[in-house]
Parts: C-alpha cells; sequence; structure tokens
C-alpha cells in the first residue's frame, strides 16, 4: 500500500542529527522495541507477527549502523537470527548444541545481560544493539542501561509477553516522534545524555 501524506505526520521533540538512522547519535547502547496497543510484545510466538513493512524497512535501517547485535536465548530461538548482518551475541544459560546450531557464528554467554553487551562492546566498538523481549529490555530500560530506544507502538492487538513499558521510561526523553498509518516510531534517549549535550 502506498501511503498518501495524509496518513504521514511527524513531531520532532527535540534535536536530533539524522536520528531515525542513527547517523551522527552518541549513544553506544541501542535497543529497538515493538509494542501493541494492548501492551503485549508478541503474537502468535513471536514479535515479528507485529511488525508491518515499514516498522521492518526501519528495522533494518537501524540495524545497519549497528557493529554488533545482543539478543537473549528466547527472542533467539522464537525469532529469526539464523543469520544476522553484524556479530550476534546471545545471552542465555541454555548452552546446549542445538542452541550453537541456530547460528554457528553466534557467541551464546551464560551471563547477565549487561555484561553480554559489555563483551559485545570490547569485541567490536560501538553502536550495540539490543534486540531482546520484554523480559530482556525491562531491566536494562529500568536500570538506565539503554541509552537510546528505538520504540513502535502498533495499533496492531497482540496475545503475550506484556509490558507497561512507559513506567520504565521515567528518566528517558522522547526526542522524536512519527505517525505512519497504524504506528507510531518513537526515539527515546536518556535524559542525562540530553542534559549533558545540552550544557
Amino acid at each position: 500500500m502506498q501511503l498518501s501524506q495524509s496518513m504521514i505526520m511527524v513531531e520532532t521533540i527535540g534535536a536530533t542529527t539524522d536520528s531515525q538512522y542513527g547517523v551522527g547519535v552518541t549513544a553506544k547502547i541501542w535497543a529497538n522495541f515493538v509494542l501493541a496497543s494492548n501492551h503485549a510484545t508478541s503474537l502468535r510466538g513471536c514479535s515479528s507477527a507485529l511488525s508491518s513493512p515499514e516498522d521492518r524497512r526501519r528495522f533494518h535501517a537501524i540495524r545497519s549502523h549497528a557493529m554488533a547485535i545482543v539478543t537473549g536465548g528466547q527472542t533467539y530461538r522464537g525469532e529469526f537470527y539464523q543469520q544476522t548482518p553484524v556479530p550476534l551475541f546471545v545471552a542465555s544459560r541454555d548452552l546446549s548444541p542445538s542452541m550453537k546450531e541456530l547460528n554457528p557464528d553466534a557467541t551464546i554467554l551464560a551471563q547477565p545481560p549487561i555484561d553480554v553487551v559489555t563483551s559485545a562492546l570490547k569485541a567490536h566498538g560501538d553502536p550495540v544493539l539490543i534486540e531482546g523481549g520484554a523480559r530482556f529490555i525491562a531491566p536494562l530500560l529500568a536500570s538506565s542501561f539503554i541509552e537510546r530506544l528505538y520504540l513502535t507502538r502498533t495499533d496492531r492487538v497482540g496475545d503475550a509477553h506484556f509490558y507497561q513499558i512507559d513506567l520504565d521510561l521515567a528518566g528517558y526523553l522522547l526526542v522524536e516522534s512519527e505517525s505512519v498509518a497504524e504506528e507510531r516510531f518513537e526515539i527515546w534517549e536518556l535524559a542525562d545524555r540530553n542534559q549533558d549535550h545540552a550544557r
């Protein structure tokens, strides 16, 4: 479906440099996340069922700037991680051979997510993109570990893994928001980072 101009609305909340695609962004730790209108984060067992072609286009554009990807074991098993454009790190206690068979090039570490992200940063530089599910993302947002969040809010309704994400965004600022058809694409950054840059 071709989008008409009336279906697209852009609202710039704050100054960013080509923020949609990450050019000029200094944040080192990014996350990408999709949220249904009923706060579910998956449909029929995966988050990709909530994603539209426009969301997937942006997803791949964001990925194109990442030096490495970090995800959790559940997302790794349930989504499409057989091949990734950049090195993949998986935080999982499941170190069985079947995990490695999904993607022989993946680095699977039985460590907390923060430690796995740190390992990815040391090995490949920044930015590192986190693509985990709600249980993976929530503590990283709540602890302000993630510096930049690309959040897609869709009108679609999911059926599992519900997450009240706004409760964990108290320390973040909405720097850009764009509505396209049934979705709203938001970019959030740590408030402390924005205050430091404003000085």
